[in-house]
């Protein structure tokens, strides 16, 4: 997958209308994973990063994994997406993502921003420091 050139301008116009686009795996954009600083634009924009658990687990090959990782150690994530389809094909991975993160704090700040997408409240990046 690949971000289209004019993106950056359509998303700030979102943010500026009051919306907040929610950017689907985007350790998974061929894009990202040669330029990770595309990751700080979205950001900066406003857009708000929904990683999907499949790819913290490896299920999208290693440069969806080292991304992911790249994601949460250095808090360009908002929210862990289950990118379930059905039962068979995509299960839900949420539960095994959790699982693997030991930090408390993080597991929480994941759930109240997926919360406070759902009740139009603010987000925030998580800072580990």
């Amino acid at each position: 997958m690949e971000i289209p050139l004019y993106a950056f301008d359509f998303l700030l116009k979102l943010v500026e209308k009051g919306y907040k686009p929610i950017i689907a795996h985007p350790e998974r954009y061929n894009s990202i994973q040669h330029n990770l600083y595309i990751l700080d634009r979205l950001v900066d924009i406003g857009c708000v990063l929904q990683m999907n658990a499949g790819s913290l687990l490896g299920l999208y090959g290693k440069p969806a994994k080292k991304v992911a990782k790249f994601m949460i150690k250095n808090c360009k994530l908002h929210i862990i997406g289950s990118d379930a389809h059905n039962n068979n094909k995509r299960p839900f991975l949420i539960g095994k993502v959790y699982n693997k993160i030991h930090s408390k704090e993080f597991k929480e700040y994941l759930m109240k921003n997926t919360k406070n997408i759902w009740n139009d409240d603010k987000i925030d990046l998580f800072k580990f420091f």
